[in-house]
């Protein structure tokens, strides 16, 4: 569907909402087809300039982190040393620990994953920001006493 107002191309580039048309034959058409209120029409226009904005934020922040390979939990080869906990790193994995407010460090010897292991809560930790700050949850509280949990690899 063709954009109807010629001039709103040039105002989305200019209030800097490119995110807006890039999804606007497809949305218009949803509205139509769902008669959809003005209103709905326009929050579904907005979240998905938000969506377009808080993904390219997680990229720019992979890209300045400087990792090398893309480097998740699901790919981590757990039988390269079976004495490291899978069960741990699954439930760091959820982030509960950052809602938690607990400090973690990884520790071990060269060659025992511990960098693909940190790599892979960065990426875990930035779609945890993401998710939560999309979904409007009140601000984190602060536990009664700072914990700290220790994930050891050996070798």
């Amino acid at each position: 569907m063709k954009n109807p107002n010629p001039e709103l191309e040039h105002i989305l580039k200019t209030l800097r909402l490119t995110g807006i048309m890039a999804s606007l034959a497809k949305r218009q058409r949803e509205a139509i087809e769902e008669q959809m209120s003005y209103i709905d029409f326009l929050t579904l226009m907005m979240s998905d300039e938000v969506a377009r904005r808080d993904q390219n934020k997680f990229d720019s922040r992979i890209r300045r982190a400087g990792f090398r390979g893309e480097k998740t939990i699901e790919n981590f080869d757990f039988t390269f040393d079976p004495r490291i906990d899978k069960q741990l790193i699954v439930e760091l994995s959820t982030c509960q620990f950052i809602e938690e407010k607990v400090s973690t460090l990884i520790v071990g010897p060269c060659g025992s994953g511990k960098s693909h292991i940190a790599q892979a809560l960065y990426v875990k930790a930035m779609m945890f920001y993401l998710e939560r700050k999309a979904s409007y949850l009140p601000a984190y509280t602060q536990p009664e006493r700072p914990t700290l949990t220790i994930v050891v690899l050996k070798h």
